[in-house]
């Protein structure tokens, strides 16, 4: 297999383990949502939402509900947020999706001489694609957040890694790879292939950054997200 999909899989694994690191929580509101069923009013305003991921952010039925609700917030709202406050709305899509545990086998395996074919499409699936991507893909769709250098590099890569993993759902992990590299969509549908395009316009923005060739055990992190070239 092509050496791209090895760097797309241990990078996953290695960066996505940075990102959840940068969020431990332990105040009491936190505590008492991470016991409890999770369940945040709608009616929970942005800064409110900010401030229980402050808290609590790096549980993951915490992130999820606090992206759920979010889904239901201005886009416009979400766009005028600070830097700092955008990396941790990143940040709760990989603290909600990414299942640490079964990622850092993967990124192992993979260390240990693994079938590369096979990991690449495990990365994806170990991914839990049921969590309300709205507002990551409302932060993805603007030009100046993107290339907002205060927001660091590798929280909107791996935010953008789980949006992919939704698509390699759809379409199969081999294939995004593929396509991510520029081959043929006509096959697919047209939200599936808008979806994809913006991944790739994503991509093309952050290679505008300084640190786009942020590295990690030796390969670029932007490669996430550029496919089997």
């Amino acid at each position: 297999m092509n050496r791209r999909y090895i760097s797309l899989a241990v990078a996953i694994g290695f960066a996505a383990l940075f990102a959840s690191c940068r969020q431990l929580y332990t105040t009491s509101l936190g505590s008492a949502l991470a016991r409890d069923s999770i369940s945040i009013p709608n009616s929970t305003s942005i800064k409110g939402l900010l401030e229980i991921a402050d808290s609590n952010g790096s549980d993951p039925d915490v992130a999820a509900e606090i992206l759920s609700v979010l889904a239901g917030k201005n886009s416009s709202d979400i766009l005028a947020l600070s830097s700092d406050d955008k990396t941790t709305v990143f940040n709760l899509a990989t603290n909600a999706a990414i299942d640490m545990g079964s990622v850092t086998d993967l990124a192992n395996s993979i260390s240990s001489g693994g079938d590369s074919n096979s990991l690449i499409s495990s990365v994806f699936s170990s991914f839990d694609t049921s969590v309300d991507m709205t507002a990551i893909l409302t932060l993805l769709s603007d030009q100046t957040t993107v290339e907002d250098e205060n927001i660091p590099i590798d929280s909107i890569i791996f935010a953008s890694s789980v949006v992919l993993a939704g698509i390699a759902e759809e379409v199969g992990a081999d294939n995004l790879m593929g396509y991510l590299a520029g081959g043929d969509m006509s096959a697919l549908s047209t939200e599936t292939q808008t979806e994809i395009t913006s991944m790739m316009t994503v991509s093309t923005w952050l290679a505008t950054r300084s640190d786009a060739d942020t590295s990690i055990v030796g390969f670029t992190i932007l490669d996430l997200l550029e496919g089997n070239q």
